[in-house]
């Protein structure tokens, strides 16, 4: 391949002035990017220092994108063109040069190198590319610093992408090569913290976080012993201590800039693995069970390092507290293990005598509304709430790490809540000319911070509504919205307060009420409109009050969450409409709309990647109040049918354009309109969601789909039969789903669909049945990686049994397993009967498969292989009914467990939100990160990986009145075959073995017992009982011929 023309190419893709030229240049890389040599040509674009910078950034961006798509090997369906891979040739050619051209590359073409050598590690290191530590090891020993630079960086794509491995053979795949190059990297280290340049930072930056990496999850003892630890704890407390030089700040004017220096970089991540090491392993009395192995460590940290890391810590806030910048990433990470050190004691001992200082001069100005903060309030008091309520800023936040601080030494620490409430109270009871009113909202920040523990104290309990109704209620009308928002803030913390006086209860109520309908500065309305859901949590007054109120209430946080964007007002939304549920019905439609309208407002206004993030939070709790809403409406038909109308509009939408991220809860709403009627207006997303189906990769939404499919087939199933191509469309998504192997769960949920087509329209199937038992029995016949998949797919083949015998049987004959000519009829029986019978779980499965056996104990149709196997028939029925009795009882158990579990959660709930509210700030945001990560995490990890083999779908048949009792259909079959066919009989029972027989006649006498229930309601609901005795006699023969009596 030409170089030249290539490159001539890409710059044709460039040409923003002549769309068809780019078009046109566009479509030809499209035809030769499989030539083999494509992409070694790609590269020597990149690496020609004499190309124009666009073309060669142009260029390393397709071969990143080439790297991402093309690189890894397919898996190749039966039948399936496989897809284009990168030739190994091309492959090697990229490996040898990637780091060179790392090396030799700006910073702007290196970075998606970087991205490029991340995805080849992943894929190839190390069975690939052994070669690749003898590489980084001439680089990171080189007198070069572009040379020592890309060995740093190629070794931390390593280190991260084995971060996350503990002892086992692949972390050895890192430790054992580490093991040669961390003592390289500790002398490089010494070296390059005698030179102050900003090469030099950059490199010792790049170190320090290989070594995160290192220690990030799991301790290596092979990297870090006796000699090589206190030297890298020595580097450690040399970066803190080192002061920044004055140059190094110069024209740099706010904390962003300074703290984006390489100094502050190194700071940062030195502080950060001296937190982790302490946090994680050194810190005796924080290690888990699961973390025995680092008890010696812990103690050699203790004796070694404890005590001077604490002293360099406060050391660095000392520097806060002379007035020096110190970023505040920094800042957070040293406060981060100052909290570490409350939970140990020789550390304690450290901080003690200085923890007033500490507390005055760093802990509380952190808790003080700040310049910043008035300036963000007054110019942009959207971000200003965004700021203070998002959890992912939380989560690196001084402020967040001082109220920790705050709370926990307080907790853990005798007389620190004393000294710390003795300062808020001096703040705040100045004479009011003296009063600074930035510290009288730290006081009160701190108060509160310290509420649940305030409440348990003796010294402080009974003096709460005191300290309410002098120092917060005042602030609901000052003049300042920061100390009007404080006081509101103040009432999330003491919302369950009690008050001796309930007029106060309801002067707080009705000052929140004002304050979230009248004030007119947004964040004020905001901390209102979450103290109210805490108000009418827990003080019953307030329940009382907001009820009149609750529909203009719940209008203003419409209004609000369509102007603040904010997570935490759709969560008091929800939480009002649960409440109030039976107030709201003549506006819920109303309220369905606006919900709707806002939601669609919001998606529409992201416009960046950040945007997108913190939108994506409150847009999931708007859809979750809706979900609220129509789930309080679930039985009222009237009332669900308009909200339907409502909001079909928006689900429709939501999957038109692509916005995966709501698909789940879209699915949910369908379920809701589908339950228990189809409307013409949902009939559409049958075919919606079938184009999903094969456009979003099938597996990725398969299993949420399949909730609504199971109602249009049993709920409509009129509807559903009418057309022969909705059973074709249900039979293909299955046939993919079994073909493709996405999964076990994904597996299950497609058996479990054709599984609900049969039991359902078994009638109207016959040309479908062979098509549908295909699908199943040829997964049966491919190698079975896990018994769950292969038990649904038999259980499938016992609803067919049960549903259409003859038929099944007959398609069992024409299937045969790969390389055998035996029809697969007999090694099925002869599985199920001797071995997978046992792992039928439930109640469903187990039924289903007794009714089937049953039919084929009754078929005309009696082949060979059937006979052959008769003397399992009967064993094995029998364990299954008395399996159920056991899973029966165990249902009606969890029923009346649930039943006690609800009353005893009713009078514990006191307690339980006491101990809820243990970790105030900090586990709350613990928690709602958690909840957040959770839905912004990696789309292709399984939701479904612990998904139970009996799937919460219930058929016609799992009705209690379904008129079809497994225990009496089975004294039938056995009663019928005894008095009409002595041949088949005696096949079936000769070969019993005395507990088989004891067994078969217990379950005989169970169903005799269930016969006579069954006549005598039947003979209730006629009208009465006759109480004529009539003695029914029964005698089988089991075993040899000879008779077993059944004795009533």
């Amino acid at each position: 391949m030409d170089v030249n023309a290539l490159a001539s190419v890409l710059e044709g893709t460039l040409d923003g002035s002549d769309p068809s030229h780019r078009e046109t240049s566009e479509k030809q890389l499209g035809e030769v990017y499989t030539v083999p040599e494509f992409s070694p040509c790609l590269m020597q674009i990149v690496l020609d220092g004499g190309r124009p910078m666009q073309i060669r950034l142009s260029g390393v961006i397709y071969l990143k994108n080439m790297i991402m798509k093309y690189w890894k090997e397919k898996d190749v369906v039966d039948g399936a063109t496989p897809s284009y891979v990168i030739p190994q040739e091309a492959k090697v050619i990229i490996r040898e040069n990637i780091i060179e051209a790392i090396i030799q590359t700006p910073v702007q073409i290196c970075r998606q190198l970087c991205a490029s050598l991340e995805y080849i590690i992943k894929e190839d290191y190390p069975g690939k590319w052994n070669r690749l530590v003898e590489k980084i090891h001439k680089y990171i020993t080189s007198d070069s610093k572009e040379q020592l630079l890309g060995g740093l960086l190629t070794l931390h794509k390593i280190a991260q992408r084995y971060k996350f491995k503990k002892v086992d053979k692949e972390r050895l795949e890192y430790t054992q090569p580490m093991e040669t190059l961390m003592p390289i990297m500790l002398e490089r280290m010494k070296g390059l913290l005698q030179v102050d340049t900003e090469d030099s930072l950059r490199l010792q930056h790049r170190i320090l976080k290989v070594f995160m990496c290192s220690i990030q999850y799991y301790l290596p003892f092979n990297l870090l012993t006796d000699v090589t630890t206190p030297q890298w704890m020595a580097v450690f407390q040399n970066i803190l201590q080192q002061p920044v030089p004055a140059a190094a700040m110069e024209g740099k004017t706010d904390d962003a800039e300074k703290s984006s220096t390489g100094w502050w970089k190194c700071k940062k991540w030195a502080t950060r693995i001296l937190w982790r090491l302490f946090e994680h392993y050194g810190n005796p009395n924080m290690l888990t069970e699961n973390q025995t192995e680092y008890i010696q460590f812990a103690k050699y940290y203790e004796n070694n390092f404890a005590v001077p890391v604490a002293q360099c810590m406060l050391h660095q806030l000392n520097q806060k507290r002379q007035g020096h910048f110190i970023s505040s990433r920094v800042l957070q990470l040293t406060l981060n293990y100052v909290e570490q050190c409350i939970h140990h004691t020789p550390s304690w001992n450290v901080i003690k005598p200085h923890f007033q200082v500490l507390f005055q001069d760093i802990l509380f100005p952190l808790l003080c509304h700040s310049e910043e903060d008035e300036h963000l309030w007054q110019d942009d008091p959207h971000e200003y709430i965004r700021g203070k309520y998002d959890v992912f800023e939380d989560l690196i936040s001084p402020v967040t790490a001082a109220v920790t601080v705050i709370h926990q030494s307080a907790k853990h620490r005798k007389g620190i809540l004393d000294i710390m409430v003795a300062y808020c109270m001096a703040v705040i009871n100045v004479p009011p000319d003296q009063v600074n009113p930035q510290m009288k909202d730290g006081s009160l920040h701190v108060i509160g911070v310290l509420a649940n523990i305030l409440m348990k104290r003796k010294t402080y309990k009974h003096q709460i509504e005191k300290m309410i109704t002098t120092y917060v209620i005042p602030e609901f009308t000052s003049s300042l919205g920061y100390l009007r928002a404080r006081a509101c803030w103040m009432l999330h913390h003491f919302c369950d307060a009690k008050f001796s006086d309930e007029s106060n209860a309801q002067i707080l109520t009705n000052h929140v009420l004002r304050s979230l309908t009248t004030d007119t500065e947004l964040p004020v309305k905001v901390d209102a409109a979450i103290a109210l859901q805490f108000l009418v949590k827990f003080q019953p007054i307030a329940q009382r009050l907001i009820k009149p109120h609750v529909k203009p209430i719940i209008q203003e946080l419409l209004k609000m969450i369509r102007e603040s964007e904010n997570d935490d007002l759709t969560g008091v939304l929800e939480f009002l409409i649960k409440v109030y549920s039976s107030d709201i019905g003549d506006v819920a439609v109303e309220l369905c709309a606006h919900l709707a309208e806002v939601f669609g407002s919001i998606c529409e206004s992201a416009t960046t990647e950040e945007d997108d993030g913190y939108r994506a939070l409150t847009a999931m709790g708007l859809l979750n109040t809706i979900q609220t809403l129509v789930k309080a409406a679930v039985d009222n038909q009237v009332l669900l049918d308009q909200m339907e109308a409502t909001l079909v509009q928006l689900i429709v939408a939501i999957f038109q354009k692509g916005y995966m991220d709501f698909y789940e809860e879209m699915l949910a709403l369908l379920d809701f309109f589908t339950a228990n009627r189809v409307s013409p207006s949902m009939w559409q997303f049958f075919y919606l969601l079938y184009q999903i189906f094969q456009t979003e990769g099938g597996y990725d939404v398969f299993c949420e789909m399949t909730p609504i499919y199971f109602n249009f087939i049993t709920v409509d199933t009129t509807t559903f039969l009418s057309n022969p191509k909705h059973i074709e469309i249900v039979i293909g998504m299955c046939r993919q789903m079994l073909t493709t192997e996405p999964g076990e769960s994904v597996e299950c949920y497609a058996c479990k669909l054709l599984e609900v087509l049969i039991i359902h329209c078994h009638q109207s199937l016959d040309q479908f049945f062979p098509a549908i038992l295909q699908v199943v029995l040829d997964r049966l016949t491919k190698p079975q990686k896990c018994p769950e998949v292969r038990i649904i797919c038999e259980v499938v083949v016992m609803a067919a049994l049960f549903c259409q015998t003859p038929i099944t049987l007959d398609i069992l004959q024409q299937v045969h397993f790969p390389n055998s000519p035996e029809p697969i009829t007999e090694q099925f029986f002869s599985k199920l009967l001797k071995e997978d019978f046992v792992q039928l779980t439930g109640i469903h499965d187990r039924k289903i498969s007794v009714l089937a056996l049953c039919s084929l104990l009754t078929c005309q149709v009696r082949l060979p292989c059937i006979v052959k196997l008769a003397a399992l028939i009967l064993p094995a029925v029998s364990k299954l009914l008395e399996a159920l009795q056991q899973a029966y009882l165990e249902a009606e158990e969890a029923s009346a467990d649930e039943m006690t579990s609800d009353e005893e959660e009713e009078d514990s709930e006191e307690d339980e939100l006491e101990e809820e509210k243990g970790d105030i700030d900090l586990q709350k945001l613990k928690e709602k990160a958690v909840d957040a990560l959770s839905k912004l995490s990696d789309p292709d990890i399984n939701p479904y990986a612990d998904l139970m083999l009996e799937v919460d779908f219930e058929t016609w048949i799992d009705d209690d009145d379904c008129g079809i009792d497994e225990y009496i259909v089975f004294n039938e079959t056995i009663a019928k075959i005894a008095q009409v066919d002595h041949e088949w009989y005696a096949a079936l029972t000769n070969g019993l073995t005395p507990e088989d027989t004891k067994r078969v006649e217990a379950m005989l006498f169970v169903a005799k017992q269930k016969k006579e229930y069954e006549e005598s309601k039947h003979i209730s609901e006629s009208g009465g009982y006759q109480f004529d005795i009539v003695q029914v006699p029964q005698t089988f023969s089991f075993g040899n011929g000879a008779p077993s009596n059944f004795h009533q």
